[in-house]
């Protein structure tokens, strides 16, 4: 069965199952901050949003093009509770999404090739039509 969070640890380079449970704890951390406990019943796009809107309020500069982009380097900037940026599109939007697979909802990523006319940019995509 796919696991976005242990398959995306895998796909980043990690070797052998210490390494990925040591990422799977430290997500574990992130999850507890940002994944709110006590709106779990909220509709999905609702719950999206309040995470969203955590991750940025608690890190403004969290993008950086050309930044890290494997989660495990992404799950240690955001550790690191730093004014610095996390990560780049796809590294942002594997993170989020991992989160937001905790809280049951399944986003999509959307690679576009010309986003924004500045190049390529990957996005999390969320159908509201199945809510």
């Amino acid at each position: 069965m796919f696991n976005l969070e242990r398959d995306a640890l895998i796909a980043s380079g990690l070797k052998g199952e210490k390494s990925i449970l040591d990422y799977h704890t430290k997500f574990d951390l992130i999850s507890q901050e940002y994944v709110p406990r006590k709106r779990v019943d909220a509709p999905p796009l609702e719950m999206a949003r309040t995470v969203f809107d955590s991750l940025w309020k608690e890190r403004p500069n969290r993008y950086v093009k050309q930044g890290p982009f494997r989660l495990n380097q992404v799950i240690d900037a955001q550790l690191e509770h730093l004014n610095q940026p996390v990560g780049n599109c796809l590294g942002l939007t594997l993170l989020y999404n991992c989160l937001l697979r905790r809280t049951g909802i399944w986003a999509r990523a959307l690679y576009l090739e010309n986003a924004f006319e500045v190049g390529p940019h990957v996005l999390t995509l969320l159908r509201i039509d199945d809510f």
